[in-house]
Formats: structure tokens, sequence, C-alpha cells
């Protein structure tokens, strides 16, 4: 379901994409929507890595995986000045310290297609290492640059 809500809002602003930047509520809604899909990929790829087989590796982690680069490439362009205010978690500190932010973000989307190569190997170790590498990324985001409530 949240593939769904996420696809709508992609098509929703794909004008607003192409016409500009987002207007701040629409950016907010893209992130919340593009993390909340990520959420459930993660997920996704936490069983994958109790599976044993190469092949079901394969199977269990690559579409997740995929999503993980596409719903984080999506990210980009949305933490437009102003969007910490309303209905978000994010810091004030993201425009301030932007050019981390920045690297963090790509550092994401560099993680995230690793993880993609690694599930496509069969290799549990393989994706167990760029998992935990992903999942380091994320966390050190979020410590620096979300509230927590």
């Amino acid at each position: 379901m949240h593939r769904a809500v996420f696809a709508t809002t992609l098509i929703l602003l794909t004008p607003a994409i192409c016409a500009g930047a987002l207007s701040i509520e629409a950016a907010i809604e893209q992130r919340q929507a593009a993390f909340k899909a990520m959420k459930d990929d993660v997920k996704r790829i936490k069983d994958a890595l109790r599976v044993k087989e190469p092949a079901d590796i394969v199977a269990a982690a690559g579409e997740p995986a995929a999503q993980l680069v596409t719903n984080s490439k999506s990210l980009v362009g949305t933490f437009v000045a102003g969007s910490d205010q309303g209905d978000t978690r994010a810091k004030k500190k993201i425009w301030k310290n932007w050019a981390d932010f920045e690297a963090r973000q790509n550092a994401l989307i560099s993680g995230a297609e690793q993880l993609l190569a690694a599930s496509a190997t069969g290799s549990q170790a393989d994706l167990k290492t760029a998992f935990k590498a992903l999942a380091r990324n994320c966390k050190g985001c979020h410590r620096r640059y979300r509230q927590i409530f």
C-alpha cells in the first residue's frame, strides 16, 4: 500500500517538480512517503538476511533493494528551505549544515546502490555487509538531522 501511495504522490508532484522547486507541503509529503516506503523495504531486506540459498537471496532482496535506490534518489530536492516547519521531524540543522547533509544524502544513494549490487550476488555475507553500511548511514543522519519527537 505504501508503494501505491508513494507512486500516486510522485505522479501528482511531477508537474511541480518540472516547474521548479516543490512547495513546502509537497516537499514534506514526498519525502515522508519515500521514508515510509524505505522503512518497509528495510524490513524486507532484514527478512532476506535470514535466507540461505543464493537464488532465494536474490529473489528476496532484489526488489526491495531496487526500491531503496529509487526512494533514496527521490529524496533529492525535497528538503526545500522552510520545510523544517509543519508536520515534519526535519531539524533546522539541515539547512545550516547543507554541505554535510547533501554529502550524507549522496552517501545514502550510493549505499542503496551498493546494497542493490550485493543483492544480485546471492551472497548473504555481501548483503549483510552492504546492509550494515547503509544502516550506519541512515542512523548517523537521523541522529544529527531528525527530531525524535
